[in-house]
């Protein structure tokens, strides 16, 4: 049976939907769900330089490398059994165009 879903929660379905239509000029046909898993205890590595991502963009797939402006790099955590990795932090968002630095 399918779970009812809440004002809130149906609001960021529409924004994520904007935002995958918006950077892969596609509209969204499914929604997957995802366990995350619940961390409570992280490890701070270091600085995300960079991050590489293969995604589709207007009906192409793609290769695409974003280097961080010092400033807005995020920090590099692992989860306290070394099982998850955790971006946190930067100051960037996800836009049209991909990664923008702030």
């Amino acid at each position: 049976m399918a779970k009812a879903l809440t004002a809130a929660v149906r609001r960021k379905m529409k924004q994520a939907a904007d935002l995958f239509r918006a950077f892969t000029g596609c509209e969204a046909t499914s929604y997957d769900e995802a366990e995350l898993p619940h961390i409570e205890v992280v490890v701070g590595i270091g600085e995300v330089v960079g991050i590489a991502y293969k995604a589709e963009r207007d009906g192409v797939v793609e290769e695409f490398f974003h280097r961080f402006r010092a400033r807005s790099r995020p920090r590099f955590c692992v989860g306290h059994d070394g099982l998850s990795i955790v971006i946190v932090g930067g100051s960037f968002e996800f836009t049209e165009r991909g990664i923008v630095d702030k």
